[in-house]
């Protein structure tokens, strides 16, 4: 599987706290400011209906399959598709990204 893509926020701690984390446990990255790119957060944002951040994509490298999202829980906890997942913590995210990693 390809890298993952890391959408965050510059003054996001849960978005630092993931990238320090994955950092540490050598797991490739590739992230996008959404503030320095706000069309691409729009698109993100309204796609998985969340303004949640950190927004994790596991691409697909199949052009047959759609890229995987991984988004912190809303209001409703409720992933808004089959190919978006939702999580509380971001623990729960690392052990998330590191079983679609395997």
């Amino acid at each position: 599987m390809g890298k993952i893509v890391i959408y965050t926020l510059p003054t996001c701690q849960h978005c630092q706290l993931l990238k320090d984390t994955l950092n540490q446990l050598q797991i490739p990255y590739q992230y996008i400011d959404v503030n320095a790119h706000p069309a691409i957060g729009n698109n993100i944002e309204s796609k998985l209906e969340t303004r949640s951040y950190p927004i994790i994509e596991f691409p697909s490298e199949n052009i047959f399959n759609q890229s995987v999202y991984l988004s912190p829980s809303g209001e409703n906890d409720l992933a808004t598709s089959p190919h978006h997942r939702t999580f509380d913590n971001i623990n729960e995210a690392v052990e998330i990204i590191k079983s679609y990693l395997q």
